[in-house]
């Protein structure tokens, strides 16, 4: 009986909490408004920064300038782990629970220098038996070819795995390399969604 139980996790407001949000918390200190913020840490930088071409602090020294902003890179740096301190709700239990009869694979668009903190950060990311970063891939999970180049990498089918992620233009590109594909609203959602795929499988299986 072949099920599928290779589970890959985007990390970044479906683990943890990652940028979305921080506007929140720049809004005053910056003097600009939410868009403005969110506009600046992303685009062409964002994706320099994590496909790792340039460090944290050259990122970050590009949004000061292209901007003008009186905040200094340190500041930043502190604001931005203050976010991704943060779990998002009830994910390291769902997670731990998982790992216990699936295999877990973690796969985010992001930067060495964050990733290093967030490891070190939350420790129930152990139950991820391996890690592939954007940084890694050269490539965003947005990018063509970016789930093709991952799978290879997995050695796996696209039909043994189901990937979650928050971001819909993540999806629809996992979907397009033939993997099943969730788009993750929170913790409970989730955990429905993942017993509804499980029981169907399950139901189509046959015992030879």
């Amino acid at each position: 009986m072949n099920l599928q139980k290779t589970i890959i996790f985007d990390l970044s407001e479906v683990i943890i909490k990652g940028l979305l949000g921080i506007e929140c918390n720049l809004e005053s200190i910056l003097n600009m408004n939410k868009t403005e913020i969110l506009s600046s840490f992303g685009g062409d930088n964002l994706r320099t920064f994590f496909i790792g071409e340039i460090s944290e602090e050259q990122y970050f020294q590009r949004i000061i300038q292209s901007k003008q902003l009186n905040i200094g890179i340190k500041d930043l740096q502190n604001i931005v782990r203050q976010e991704f301190s943060q779990e998002m709700p009830g994910m390291s239990a769902l997670v731990t629970d998982l790992s216990k009869s699936n295999t877990l694979i973690l796969y985010s668009d992001h930067a060495i220098e964050w990733v290093s903190y967030i490891l070190e950060r939350h420790p129930f990311l152990s139950a991820f038996s391996k890690m592939v970063f954007s940084y890694n891939q050269k490539c965003l999970k947005s990018d063509n070819g970016a789930f093709t180049k991952l799978l290879n990498e997995l050695n796996l089918k696209n039909s043994e795995v189901i990937f979650i992620d928050d971001t819909a233009v993540n999806v629809k590109n996992a979907k397009e390399s033939g993997i099943d594909a969730i788009q993750f609203k929170g913790r409970f959602d989730l955990e429905k969604t993942l017993k509804e795929r499980f029981e169907k499988q399950e139901c189509t299986v046959t015992i030879e």
